[in-house]
C-alpha cells in the first residue's frame, strides 16, 4: 500500500496525529484519521520557508491515505510541467491528464519555483478542472514563492 504513495517522506512515517513531532519546526496540529474516505475532494496547500516540513507533511499525508487503501501519486511541479510537455507533443496528454484526475490524493510538491507559460497554465486548468470537486489535491509552495506568484498574475 504505501510503496503505492512513491514519495520522499519514510515509510514508517508515523501517523498524523495533534502534533508533528518529527518535524518541529512545522507548527502544524492535524489528525488525519479513518474519516478520511468520506471527506475527499479536499485541497490543502502548505505554505511556508524552506525546510519547514511541507513536503513532509504532504508526504505524510498521502502516506496515510495509502494505508486507507486510497491512490496517492507524488509529483514535483518541474517534473509534472515536463511530463505535460512531452504529452503534448506526442498526442498522449488527454491520457495523461485523465490518469492524474483519477488519483485520489494527487501531491503537487514545489508550486511556484519557476514561472508559468500560458501553456503550463492552461494544462493546470485543465487538470484541475478534471479534478474539482471530484478528488483531493495537496500543494506545497514556499511563501515567498506564492507571493510572487500572485503578484505577477494581477
Amino acid at each position: 500500500m504505501c510503496r503505492s504513495a512513491r514519495s520522499r517522506a519514510p515509510r514508517q512515517t508515523p501517523s498524523i496525529a495533534p502534533a508533528i513531532s518529527a518535524k518541529p519546526t512545522a507548527r502544524v496540529s492535524v489528525k488525519l484519521d479513518k474519516t478520511w474516505g468520506q471527506r475527499q475532494k479536499e485541497q490543502i496547500i502548505l505554505t511556508g520557508q524552506t525546510g519547514t516540513g511541507k513536503t513532509w507533511l504532504a508526504c505524510a499525508f498521502g502516506h496515510q491515505a495509502a494505508r486507507l487503501d486510497h491512490s496517492v501519486l507524488y509529483v514535483r511541479m518541474p517534473r509534472l510541467f515536463e511530463d505535460m510537455a512531452m504529452a503534448r507533443l506526442d498526442g498522449r496528454f488527454p491520457k495523461l491528464v485523465d490518469k492524474l484526475a483519477r488519483v485520489q490524493l494527487l501531491i503537487l510538491d514545489d508550486w511556484g519555483t519557476h514561472g508559468l507559460t500560458d501553456q503550463q497554465r492552461l494544462d493546470l486548468l485543465e487538470l484541475f478542472e478534471e479534478r474539482y470537486q471530484r478528488r483531493s489535491t495537496a500543494s506545497t509552495s514556499r511563501e515567498t514563492a506564492c507571493e510572487e506568484q500572485i503578484k505577477t498574475e494581477t
